[in-house]
C-alpha cells in the first residue's frame, strides 16, 4: 500500500492516483501519437497529458493514418486505394471497378503558395511536402477536374459537379480537412526551416 494511503492522508491518495492515471494515459498513447515517453515525460506530466490527446485528436480527425502515411479510411496499408467519398453524399463507398481515379491533393498544390516560408525552401524540400501520402485521397477523376483548385473556408469552395449541388457534410469535412493540412504543413516548414528536418 503506498504512503498517502496508509496514512488515510486522502488528498495526496487522489493526486497520487491523478500522477498515476497520467503516467498510464501517457504510456499508452505517446507510442500511438508518434512520441517518446521519455522524451515526454522530461516535461510537466500534466501539459505531456495534454499535447499527447492534442496529438490523438489530430490523427483522429485525419482519419487515422498508417505508419507510411497513407489515410486508412480511403487505402490499405501498402497505399493501394480501396474506398473514396463521394462528394455528392459525404458516403465513404467502395471504389466502383472502372472508375478512374486521381490521387487528389486534399490541400490544393495552389494552396501551398500561401504557407509563410514554403516558397523559401527549395525545390526538393517542398516536392516531400507535395507529394506527403497524408494530404492525398481517391477521387474521380472527372470530379477531380472539377474540383479544381477550391479550399473550402476561403473562397466559397467546390459547388456543384455537373449541375449537382455538393453535399453540405462534404463540405464541412473537407474544410476541416483542408484546415488540418494547412496547419500540419505549417508546423513542417517551420520545422524545415529552423533546421529540424520535415
Amino acid at each position: 500500500m503506498s504512503k498517502p494511503f496508509a496514512n488515510q492522508d486522502y488528498k495526496a491518495a487522489g493526486q497520487h492516483l491523478s500522477g498515476l492515471a497520467i503516467d498510464l494515459a501517457i504510456e499508452v498513447a505517446a507510442p500511438v501519437a508518434g512520441t517518446g515517453l521519455s522524451a515526454i515525460k522530461a516535461v510537466d506530466k500534466l501539459a505531456a497529458l495534454k499535447k499527447v490527446e492534442k496529438i490523438a485528436e489530430a490523427a483522429e480527425t485525419a482519419d487515422v493514418v498508417a505508419t507510411i502515411g497513407y489515410r486508412l479510411e480511403f487505402y490499405d496499408n501498402a497505399g493501394k486505394p480501396l474506398r473514396w467519398r463521394n462528394p455528392l453524399t459525404n458516403q465513404v463507398e467502395n471504389i466502383p471497378p472502372g472508375m478512374v481515379l486521381h490521387e487528389d491533393h486534399i490541400l490544393p498544390k495552389a494552396a501551398f503558395e500561401k504557407i509563410p516560408g514554403f516558397n523559401l525552401l527549395s525545390p526538393a524540400q517542398q516536392k516531400i511536402l507535395l507529394e506527403d501520402p497524408r494530404n492525398f485521397r481517391p477521387l474521380d477523376g472527372q470530379m477531380n477536374c472539377s474540383k479544381w483548385c477550391y479550399v473550402e473556408d476561403t473562397d466559397g469552395g467546390w459547388m456543384t459537379y455537373k449541375g449537382q449541388p455538393i453535399n453540405a457534410d462534404y463540405k464541412i469535412w473537407l474544410g476541416k480537412q483542408q484546415k488540418d493540412m494547412t496547419d500540419y504543413f505549417t508546423e513542417k516548414v517551420e520545422k524545415i526551416r529552423s533546421g529540424g528536418g520535415g
